[in-house]
């Protein structure tokens, strides 16, 4: 699900949002838990894409598949009005926001103590990070050009519903940050990143929420009309 709120002051510079979505391939019918829905509307003169998707668990592999499907199949008309090229795919608009369970993994065994939260530091984070599949697969053109703020949060997946506890008794089970937002822009300058964190506490469900909170800046032009 996509909820765009927009401030009454603003919705005069804004035009009405398009939607697109696409299933994953990989789910049975009739029950759909993977896939992508985006939203697409234009606020002064910038074209925004809000995407938010869940990716197949299966393999890295089939999330990459699933990344290009979305990448190749969603598209926006009032995108193509506007591009020189004609082109109505996600990356034809000015900010792309990417976000939701993307179910990377951290591959490589560590020696962190998951079952003591308290030990957990930002150094810990770092260390971590280095071995998570993104990483690697933004090697690989997979999400090429999106960037993320620093992770200064624990792995988001798997906990034990109701609880901050880990699931951990899996034979290769490692807490994994799954639950992203990466963002990519024709102007790096136009994102500043303010705040990026995992909501905290038990949780019925077995995922943290991720939440990133960002300026985006807009240059307007003014039009002065002489008689």
């Amino acid at each position: 699900m996509v909820i765009v709120f927009i401030r009454k002051q603003h919705i005069k510079y804004a035009i009405e949002p398009q939607v697109s979505f696409i299933y994953s391939g990989s789910v049975v019918k009739p029950i759909r838990t993977k896939g992508a829905i985006a939203v697409c509307f234009r606020l002064y003169q910038r074209f925004i894409v809000l995407l938010g998707c869940h990716l197949t668990h299966a393999t890295p592999e089939g999330r990459i598949q699933d990344y290009r499907k979305v990448v190749n199949t969603l598209r926006f008309p009032q995108l193509a009005k506007f591009r020189a090229d004609g082109s109505s795919q996600i990356f034809a608009a000015d900010v792309v926001l990417w976000v939701g369970d993307l179910n990377f993994r951290v591959t490589v065994e560590n020696d962190v103590d998951w079952r003591n939260p308290e030990n957990i530091q930002d150094k810990i984070y770092d260390e971590v990070l280095k071995t998570e599949e993104l990483a690697t697969h933004k090697a690989n053109k997979a999400f090429d050009g999106f960037n993320e703020a620093p992770i200064r949060f624990p792995p988001t997946h798997k906990f034990d519903p109701d609880s901050d506890n880990y699931v951990i008794s899996t034979p290769k089970r490692i807490p994994s940050y799954t639950d992203r937002v990466l963002y990519r822009t024709r102007n790096e300058s136009w994102i500043q990143p303010i705040k990026y964190d995992c909501m905290r506490g038990p949780s019925p469900s077995d995922h943290k929420a991720v939440l990133l909170t960002f300026r985006e800046s807009f240059s307007l032009q003014v039009f002065r009309i002489r008689y």
